[in-house]
């Protein structure tokens, strides 16, 4: 089995709270290098997909960094933050 991120007391606090708070969906995109940063890459989706576990209203969205819709979409993202 692989190792747990959080403990079930650290799921359930995190659910109580989210379930409580979020009134809307949240989506979050998340740009993955697993060519040159495979280990934060595993982490980020690990992470992302245990919380869209814990409460429904969480969506991820995982993109490659280097894929060409990650890169549109990146740069697009970065000129609407400037």
């Amino acid at each position: 089995m692989a190792e747990e991120i959080l403990s079930q007391e650290d799921k359930q606090t995190l659910k109580e709270m989210f379930d409580k708070s979020l009134k809307n969906q949240v989506e979050i995109t998340v740009y993955l290098d697993e060519k040159n940063n495979k280990e934060t890459s595993d982490f980020a989706r690990k992470i992302g997909e245990l919380l869209m576990q814990i409460n429904n209203k969480i969506k991820f969205e995982f993109l490659d960094a280097y894929d060409p819709e990650g890169r549109r979409r990146n740069e697009k993202q970065e000129f609407i933050n400037r």
